[in-house]
């Protein structure tokens, strides 16, 4: 099995880089990418690279880091969108090929953390 941490930064450098063919093949046929805050699923990896190419905007993903291990990976990287950025966080599942059969990915949105009693919290 190849290595998965590899794979994962291969599968967002490829995004990025609007690389469709090079980004296609690290895709299982039968791929499924889930969002779940947003509880939709695309399957299958025509309808995942149809919503990639034409989502709006000229989206940028910058790596943060990535972990591996033998059959999974995540993937944590920062994101513009015009105005708009953030972080998000990728989870991959690896088939015995190496290629990706499974993708969840979290967009979270930043909030204002209540008031707490501990004088050790540090906000940045």
């Amino acid at each position: 099995m190849a290595d998965t941490a590899d794979l994962a930064h291969n599968y967002l450098s490829h995004l990025t880089n609007r690389e469709w063919d090079a980004w296609s093949a690290l895709l299982h046929p039968d791929v499924i990418y889930t969002t779940p805050q947003s509880r939709e699923r695309w399957r299958g990896r025509e309808a995942f690279l149809r919503f990639n190419q034409e989502y709006p905007g000229d989206w940028q993903l910058t790596e943060k880091w990535v972990l591996g291990d033998t059959d999974r990976a995540v993937i944590w990287f920062a994101w513009t969108v015009g105005d708009d950025c953030g972080d998000a966080q990728s989870f991959l599942s690896f088939d015995d090929s190496g290629r990706i059969t499974e993708i969840t990915e979290f967009w979270p949105e930043p909030y204002d953390a209540p008031d707490r009693a501990t004088p050790a919290t540090e906000r940045f």
